[in-house]
């Protein structure tokens, strides 16, 4: 059997007060959607459906912009009929699910991982039935999911959703996740006989008691609730971002990376650190930042989108933006912002400089206040500064300019042309001194 994915994606998310769609708040820098797809794809299925509501596009644009090359298709779920509605609305968009098994996830569960999924797929292949798969967790009886009925044997008999619940109902720990592995015939056959509830919508939990009439009582696996926990309001968002944080920095730190202070330190969904790295507090890692080995982030840092390869050094209160390459050897130090610029091995800004579209040479020395002036209220432009150059202090580099190699900029400087490799510039205005003016003026500011 091959593998296909649906993903219940069509909630309003009206609890979330929100004009973004709820699938599309951030979690370590990605939509929570895209947390469910990237672990969908990475079962290789044949292909992933997200059941979306109608009108709104932005899911759509940004589903496609984050997975350009994946077998990713959309369905619409025209009026919110429920999720049995909903996952009838994907089999108009694929393919022939007969032959397949069908896997159904809900679009707001970002802490779900590839293991538990492959888990439950690996049970069902060595399983010697077509009876359904379920993930259940069990929680407190003071919650909003559907309790799971089983029988002696622990084999679902059904679901009873949380608003249909009796007393009793309501005492049972065990509840649905909304993870259901289904042969497709199997999913096509109940789909095809589902009738409405009393409020007209049509339930998918109803495929459970479905397939226990017919001898195929669901196995149900249970998992623990962090990795299924869905999102309705910001305080439920918070504490899935948590989850995830805490997820990842387990891994860094059993990858060999040392945190100095793991709950300070903010991960983004892609952040790749080498071995041996040392992660001081209260540092931010945005999205595409790329660390090699031995690196270190001293603290209060801030990164996007930068490269530094293996023993470069950041920090303390740095800003690295999105192109920022640090090579081998590489250091920046307190306040300096970094954009779109190359540092080759061993060149170093060590205080409040900003280097903004720009080439550092091998072994560059860039003084404090050293700004490169890039923007014009109109285009940028490039500052090529060439290997052991030096810049002193408080320089100002008016671009488009090139500092050649061994240059020295003198402290103070407004270098608005070339210079020459190896050559001293001075650009500074004359300096005029009035003797005892000094005295004069603060007499005069008295008066």
């Amino acid at each position: 059997m091959g593998l296909k994915i649906i993903i219940l994606a069509a909630g309003q998310g009206t609890r979330m007060k929100s004009d973004l769609p709820k699938v599309l708040h951030p979690l370590g820098g990605l939509p929570m959607i895209g947390h469910v797809v990237r672990v969908a794809f990475a079962l290789e299925p044949a292909q992933v459906c997200v059941v979306l509501p109608p009108e709104d596009q932005r899911i759509t644009s940004t589903l496609k912009q984050l997975f350009p090359q994946q077998p990713l298709t959309f369905a619409t779920q025209d009026k919110p009929l429920g999720t049995g509605h909903a996952v009838q609305s994907a089999l108009h968009v694929l393919d022939d699910i007969s032959g397949d098994d069908i896997l159904i996830l809900c679009g707001d569960t970002p802490v779900l991982d590839t293991q538990t999924l492959a888990f439950m797929i690996q049970e069902k292949a060595q399983a010697h039935d077509e009876a359904p798969w379920l993930y259940s967790m069990n929680v407190s009886h003071d919650n909003a999911y559907g309790r799971i009925k089983v029988d002696h044997e622990g084999r679902g008999l059904g679901i009873v959703e949380a608003a249909c619940t009796t007393e009793e109902e309501r005492n049972i720990t065990l509840c649905n996740t909304g993870v259901m592995l289904v042969p497709g015939y199997l999913l096509k056959s109940f789909l095809m006989q589902m009738k409405p509830s009393a409020s007209g919508e049509f339930y998918l939990t109803d495929l459970i008691s479905f397939c226990a009439h017919q001898d195929q009582k669901a196995h149900i696996l249970i998992g623990p609730q962090e990795n299924f926990c869905g999102i309705n309001t910001r305080v439920e968002l918070a504490q899935a971002e948590n989850h995830l944080q805490t997820r990842w920095r387990t891994h860094m730190m059993e990858a060999g990376v040392t945190l100095m202070d793991p709950a300070s330190v903010y991960f983004s969904y892609d952040t790749i650190i080498g071995k041996d790295s040392v992660i001081y507090p209260h540092v931010y890692f945005g999205t595409q930042v790329i660390l090699g080995e031995r690196v270190t982030i001293r603290p209060f840092s801030m990164l996007m989108g930068a490269t530094l390869d293996s023993d470069t050094r950041v920090g303390p209160c740095a800003h690295l933006r999105p192109g920022a390459h640090l090579k081998e050897g590489a250091r920046v130090g307190n306040f300096v912002e970094v954009k779109n610029t190359v540092m080759e091995a061993g060149a170093h800004a060590d205080h409040l400089t900003y280097l903004g579209d720009s080439h550092l040479g091998k072994n560059a020395a860039i003084g404090a206040g050293t700004i490169t002036c890039n923007y014009n209220g109109f285009k940028k432009f490039p500052t090529h500064i060439g290997a052991e150059a030096f810049i002193g202090s408080n320089t100002t580099l008016v671009a488009p300019v090139k500092i050649g190699d061994g240059a020295i900029v003198a402290a103070g400087s407004v270098v608005t042309h070339d210079v020459a490799p190896d050559a001293l510039v001075f650009a500074r205005a004359k300096q005029t001194q009035l003797q005892g003016y000094g005295k004069k003026f603060k007499e005069k500011a008295k008066t």
